[in-house]
């Protein structure tokens, strides 16, 4: 037993000698390289560098620090543009198209000119495909449409007759000669589909312009996915591989145009001419995918 003690006491007094040690080398390694530093400073005639001294810190409570970092995640949301508190993400508030379309309603536009799409897609005719189903579908909102047939033959003798080269500053020239009351200008960055998938995915861009104020009267980024069934088959039941993917296409691209304006306000030569003011709105940008496949 009197073994053991001294072994023991032994181990403690060698484990403090280690610790001790330790201390003198550092202390003393370190001198010796702030004594070298001076001396090469002297002979190069250069001023002794002086160490700055840590300030003593107090260790801020536990409540201090979740103040101060709740402070910085307000300042983090504040500069992403996060500012909408919980019950405000939860329950947004409705937007009437009075509020977001007031320009619409205050000059009240008759006829819309449609500039041939600037076209950024792979889709050697995707341009044609969305000015003829916007034709239908804002005709059917209530407004004189410019034919879609007259627009091309324009575009073909002047190439500049397109939403690529016209600029905001142009739309008056369009009152002058159309007498239009405003200009859809329409970039078309992709339409996709590939051959394995029945979904075409669309992503374009649309502005309207008044030709009176020179106002933005309607801004929408549209990023649409189209699902329907697979494959296309004629009358007599046989499949139509060679034109199926064209087909969806034209089909995806018509369904586009219903979403993208779904909330547009009707035009004059609709029943529900100024009757909409009080129903709901989409905001500028809009992601949607749609399926026709049934379940």
């Amino acid at each position: 037993m009197k073994r053991l003690l001294i072994l023991f006491l032994f181990a403690l007094v060698g484990i403090y000698s280690c610790k001790v040690a330790d201390t003198l080398k550092d202390k003393y390694t370190k001198e010796e390289e702030v004594n070298t530093e001076d001396v090469l400073a002297e002979i190069k005639g250069e001023p002794k560098k002086t160490e700055v001294q840590d300030t003593i810190t107090k260790p801020i409570s536990k409540r201090e620090k979740k103040r101060l970092e709740k402070e910085q995640r307000r300042r983090e949301k504040i500069l992403s543009g996060d500012t909408l508190n919980f019950f405000e993400k939860t329950f947004p508030k409705r937007r009437h198209r009075d509020t977001i379309y007031s320009k619409v309603y205050a000059e009240k536009p008759h006829s819309i000119l449609i500039l041939p799409p600037y076209n950024r897609s792979k889709q050697q005719y995707g341009d044609k495909m969305v000015l003829t189903t916007l034709t239908k579908e804002l005709g059917m909102k209530g407004y004189y449409l410019y034919p879609s047939t007259l627009l091309n033959n324009i575009a073909q003798t002047d190439t500049s007759f397109n939403a690529r080269y016209q600029t905001a500053a142009d739309v008056k020239d369009y009152l002058e000669e159309f007498g239009a009351d405003a200009v859809l200008f329409i970039t078309i960055y992709s339409i996709n589909k590939e051959w394995w998938s029945t979904k075409t995915e669309i992503s374009a861009d649309y502005t309207m312009i008044s030709t009176h104020s020179g106002d933005t009267l309607f801004r929408r980024q549209a990023n649409f996915a189209y699902s329907s069934p697979f494959p296309f088959r004629d009358r007599t039941g046989k499949s139509l591989l060679a034109t199926e993917k064209e087909i969806q296409m034209l089909e995806a691209v018509e369904a586009l145009q219903h979403y993208v304006f779904i909330d547009f306000p009707y035009g004059p030569y609709h029943k529900e001419y100024l009757k909409d003011k009080k129903k709901f709105s989409h905001t500028g940008e809009m992601d949607y995918n749609i399926s026709t496949i049934p379940e």
